[in-house]
């Protein structure tokens, strides 16, 4: 939707998730009245439209000037006259635009944490925002098979299992709200190999926490393939040890997309972008692939 409003001029993005009860919301705050039409549900996940605005310090408190309208109902007659324009034979495919813009902060604070368990693999959905959040798990083994729909309310967690294939395998590709995404594959003979992921948003760093419960030492390596500079690192765990590593996001708008890897197919990866609390900008790499 657009927003059109002295308070939202700028060209500003909001990723928050709205429908059509955002505009209720938004009246409910404005009169203080009631709908009863809304759903609990609607009110924990969808939000209210108050974050498109910014009441505290417009954008630009001067008003543009209006365009020269003389000549206007002679140039509507002319343009009536005109053929009616047809649809071509074949259109022009949709492609996103490169660039970003100006973007509001957002209320998310999402984690999801995984291990293996009980011959499959269970996720761990953790909301810290402020907002509630819904998480679409896909299998990409099986895409056949209706994706799995999660609503984790604010300061709440939620857990489920996925069954691993006879081969052992799995592959889940998780996406959220704000251009959250994890991805989890591997086999469930590597059980020993555990990573969580935490925000530094004031450092505006990722950090990651590696643990390895194995007799034999583990490597993996640290691909950022998406955001500058691109580039592969290489991390080595000790046996039966923890270690943790930092990764700046500052160069990138606070955006992210990591994967790591390591033997017999076991791969993490981690995208979105970390909430400081503060405006920033869209996705840096929208439209680039």
């Amino acid at each position: 939707m657009y927003v059109i409003s002295p308070w939202s001029k700028g060209g500003w993005v909001n990723s928050q998730v709205f429908d059509h009860t955002s505009v209720g919301q938004f009246l409910e705050r404005r009169f203080a009245i009631t709908i009863p039409g809304i759903s609990p549900w609607h009110r924990a996940v969808c939000g209210d439209l108050l974050s498109t605005f910014d009441f505290v310090s417009p954008n630009d408190p001067a008003v543009p000037s209006f365009p020269d309208t003389h000549g206007s109902l002679a140039l509507a007659e002319q343009a009536m006259k005109r053929p009616k324009p047809m649809a071509p034979a074949n259109p022009e495919q949709l492609f996103q635009e490169t660039g970003s813009r100006l973007s509001r902060a957002l209320p998310y604070v999402l984690h999801i944490d995984a291990a293996v368990q009980d011959g499959g693999i269970a996720l761990n959905f953790r909301n810290q925002g402020s907002a509630g959040a819904v998480f679409h798990v896909y299998d990409k083994r099986h895409l056949d098979r209706i994706p799995r729909r999660y609503t984790v309310e604010a300061g709440h967690e939620l857990k489920d299992h996925w069954g691993a294939d006879s081969d052992g395998h799995y592959d889940l590709w998780v996406v959220g709200p704000g251009g959250f995404m994890r991805g989890f594959a591997g086999n469930v003979s590597l059980a020993d190999l555990n990573v969580e992921l935490t925000y530094r948003p004031q450092q505006r760093k990722i950090v990651f926490h590696l643990h390895n419960s194995n007799q034999a030492a583990r490597r993996l390596s640290l691909a950022s393939q998406v955001y500058g500079p691109q580039t592969i690192r290489v991390i080595d765990v000790a046996p039966g040890a923890d270690a943790t590593f930092e990764w700046d996001v500052a160069t990138s708008g606070n955006w992210y997309d990591l994967t790591l890897n390591a033997e017999s197919g076991f791969m993490r990866r981690f995208a979105g972008r970390i909430e400081t609390g503060k405006d920033g900008i869209s996705d840096t790499a929208m439209g680039a692939g």
